[in-house]
């Protein structure tokens, strides 16, 4: 799925769901293999997860668990409630979606994920937060390979250490640093190859080969990942700031993880790799960010204590289980 509105809302944090008035129910089905944590996306924007004692909706408690094939059934929800559904073992953001009829019967599967290299703009530095942190993991394609096993494809933009800035009036050296390639992995070629039922002595080659396929059956877009040794090239370059005013410049890399499970959910093996070429942010005038225009959080009085209802959760049928 290519990036919209409401995908982009839901990824930033800034999506709020709306109350008309109007309540119906809806069941969400799990259609892919990845196990999922729902949540409800609060008229305040926040997300609700279940709070086991209460078995209310509170902000700041896990999504419910979706299991692969599993059916959750909600009540007491508006048609323009939104939901929103990550993954379980990461926290990556993986759909949103909303009961847009009464009775509705959503099925997310791996066509609502977006698309791989298309999650969305660079973190940006406000007055308010001048360092950004990295930007949200956003899974983009889940594969299902031999052995009920099955991988996944998670994207984030990567501040590197290579951003910099500078008073006024000061020069700097900055020592650039292009990376590519894997970064990091669980474990060596072998087992890693191996997890995907590949034979384990042959590279990373045979290893993207079958990840690209697995991946490209169950996306709307063809699954292009390349797993390659890690190449490093640098460059030197002397910054002068003749201004008044500090500056600052970011470096962005956006950055790839696939990590293969077993038919439990249990990771086996995890490779990071990095994409180029590196985005720049910058240099701009670290006095002339604008604070950000937070909305002061909505008195208690006007948040109505009416919120969705989970009443059943279906575990997958037996059938599909043992599949």
């Amino acid at each position: 799925m290519r990036m919209n509105d409401t995908y982009r809302d839901a990824v930033s944090g800034t999506l709020k769901s709306e109350d008309d008035g109007g309540r119906t129910n809806m069941t969400v089905t799990n259609g892919t293999p990845v196990h999922l944590l729902v949540y409800w996306v609060g008229l305040d924007g926040l997300l609700y997860g279940r709070n086991k004692r209460t078995r209310r909706l509170a902000p700041g408690y896990p999504g419910q668990v979706l299991d692969p094939g599993a059916t959750l059934t909600w009540n007491n929800i508006d048609r323009s409630y939104y939901f929103v559904a990550k993954v379980g073992y990461s926290g990556a953001f993986a759909a949103v979606w909303r009961a847009d009829r009464d009775n509705a019967a959503v099925t997310v599967t791996c066509r609502d994920l977006l698309d791989p290299d298309d999650i969305g703009e660079t973190p940006v530095p406000t007055g308010s937060m001048i360092i950004p942190p990295n930007g949200p993991r956003i899974l983009v394609g889940v594969g299902v390979l031999q052995k009920d096993r099955f991988v996944t494809r998670e994207q984030f933009w990567q501040r590197l250490p290579n951003s910099y800035s500078l008073a006024a009036g000061e020069e700097k050296v900055v020592n650039y640093t292009q990376t590519q390639g894997m970064q990091d992995s669980s474990s060596d070629t072998r087992t890693v190859t191996g997890s995907v039922s590949t034979s384990a002595s042959a590279g990373w080659g045979p290893f993207s080969a079958s990840v690209n396929a697995s991946l490209s059956k169950s996306s709307t877009k063809t699954q292009q990942v390349t797993v390659s040794t890690q190449t490093t090239s640098f460059t030197s370059n002397s910054y002068s700031n003749d201004s008044a005013h500090g500056w600052l410049c970011l470096y962005w890399q956006l950055t790839d993880t696939l990590t293969v499970f077993d038919e439990t959910g249990t990771p086996l093996s995890s490779v990071v790799s990095a994409t180029g070429p590196s985005v720049v942010w910058g240099p701009v005038k670290v006095d002339t960010l604008e604070k950000e225009d937070l909305d002061p959080p909505a008195p208690r009085a006007e948040i109505r204590d009416d919120r969705p209802e989970i009443v059943s959760l279906r575990p997958a049928p037996e059938q599909l289980r043992s599949a």
